[in-house]
């Protein structure tokens, strides 16, 4: 499997979270445009909105190849920024962080996008990299990755400190197989610790997430390191455009 097709199905997940995410599709609309009950409408909404889970995993192992293979870091992670940056207003409004108009509590970067959490993956792996390089010791040289994870915490970027950790799971392990053991375990603490008060509570739809979530990383498995077609500013320009669609969508209503 390409890159290519492994991305499209990370967008096509993407669109679907952003769905719910928005309000623009869920429970309420299967009752009200198809007639489902109650019921029959949260058992669909429980089948499908796990797959949302899907996206994260994928982009996090491409941008641990991103790092791999790109001839300049510090131009990856300002293009990551610049995007970031880009898709923030949009960002806010469509998933809620925003509750009011914009113009009426503008308050963007309370919960920042996942570009943002992307570009300080790359640069905690960047950093590491550099102190490696000069010939530190691996503990000294994980410092900035660790600052990476914070910083991603404490400015709400999406997915939290744990997004920072899925990327570096991603890269630092040498063989493939045990990237994506390392994968499941950053998924693990997001859905069994982080979402369920950290196991005091473990219900099923966190189960099922978690089951999701892991999907991905058999669909990595059958990755055969080749590009596939080259769009690469497709899968940029992807993100802001869909969550200004969905917000205009939630500005009309």
């Amino acid at each position: 499997m390409t890159a290519f097709a492994l991305k499209i199905i990370a967008v096509v997940s993407m669109l679907l979270d952003h769905l719910f995410k928005a309000g623009l599709f869920g429970q309420r609309q299967l009752m009200d445009w198809f007639g489902l009950s109650l019921g029959s409408s949260y058992r669909i909404v429980q089948i499908i909105e796990p797959l949302g889970r899907l996206a994260f995993p994928i982009y996090a192992y491409f941008i641990a190849e991103g790092c791999r293979h790109t001839r300049s870091r510090k131009k990856y992670i300002l293009r990551l920024l610049a995007f970031g940056v880009i898709s923030e207003l949009p960002f806010d409004i469509a998933s809620n962080v925003l509750r009011q108009p914009w113009y009426a509590a503008f308050t963007p970067f309370s919960h920042m996008n996942v570009f943002f959490t992307l570009a300080l993956g790359a640069l905690g792996i960047t950093l590491y990299d550099l102190l490696r390089g000069k010939g530190k010791e691996w503990p000294i040289a994980c410092l900035p990755a660790a600052a990476c994870a914070i910083v991603a915490e404490l400015f709400q970027t999406d997915y939290f400190v744990f997004g920072p950790l899925m990327i570096y799971a991603a890269y630092f392990p040498r063989t493939k197989a045990a990237r994506f053991a390392a994968m499941a375990g950053v998924n693990a603490l997001i859905y069994l610790g982080y979402y369920t008060s950290w196991g005091q509570n473990i219900t099923v739809n966190a189960l099922i997430y978690l089951v999701a979530s892991c999907v991905p990383m058999a669909l990595l498995a059958l990755y055969n390191g080749r590009r596939g077609r080259n769009v690469k500013w497709f899968f940029y320009a992807v993100y802001p455009a869909h969550l200004t669609l969905y917000m205009l969508l939630k500005l009309a209503r």
